[in-house]
């Protein structure tokens, strides 16, 4: 294994494996794996530290897998943010994988639908994000998702950064404003899609007044 990513991968699912499996595995066993761990170590000059808490191989039962396309650093980042994340109207996360081919595990889940009270749970759920100190980096298609068991809207939990990472006005990070802003918009397109983009009259304002069938609450 001359690849630095193929020893990191191998590294880790074997200090993994100790960490799990360790006190059902026989003495012989345990010192065999622990004498390939250290031989692998010195040979690639790699160091392995502490596992995150978070961090699993095997998906459990009515768990979901997720690629993080982005790679180890990112996959490290998003666990590490949904990590903390405890709210029904946040997609449930179970674990990750943050080496070889990066993953993270979560509740099983669907595209969002087109409906008031669906957006209404995921502003909660926005609400909450905002609230632990998170905004989105980027909206996307799928960051609105739906819980057809439980019936319930939720945000997927995926691209949020702390406020605190914002660094200048440069930066592509966005603020508490903007991220309702981009909320809205997501909305707003969702609507476009159901009626048909050529059904929108160009020019015209939104309705002032709350529509009958919303809530003071929503």
């Amino acid at each position: 294994m001359e690849d630095e990513d193929q020893q990191l991968e191998v590294l880790t699912l074997l200090k993994h494996g100790i960490r799990e499996f360790g006190s059902v595995l026989t003495p012989r066993e345990l010192d065999t794996i622990s004498a390939a761990f250290d031989a692998l170590v010195l040979r690639s000059n790699l160091i392995i530290g502490r596992l995150p808490t978070w961090f699993v191989v095997r998906p459990p039962d009515g768990a979901r897998r997720s690629r993080v396309y982005d790679g180890e650093e990112a996959c490290l980042r998003q666990a590490a943010a949904l990590s903390t994340l405890h709210n029904p109207h946040v997609r449930k996360f179970y674990g990750g994988c943050h080496v070889g081919s990066p993953f993270v595990l979560h509740e099983v889940d669907q595209p969002g639908l087109f409906k008031w009270s669906f957006f209404s749970d995921c502003a909660l759920g926005l609400d909450y994000i905002h609230q632990r100190g998170f905004v989105h980096k980027e909206w996307k298609d799928e960051t609105l998702r739906y819980n057809k068991e439980a019936k319930r809207g939720m945000l997927s939990g995926m691209e949020l950064m702390k406020l605190h990472d914002r660094k200048n006005e440069n930066d592509s990070y966005q603020a508490l404003q903007a991220d309702v802003a981009s909320f809205g918009m997501v909305i707003f397109s969702a609507l476009a899609r159901s009626r048909g983009y050529s059904r929108l009259a160009r020019g015209s304002d939104l309705p002032y007044d709350k529509p009958a069938f919303v809530s003071e609450e929503e």
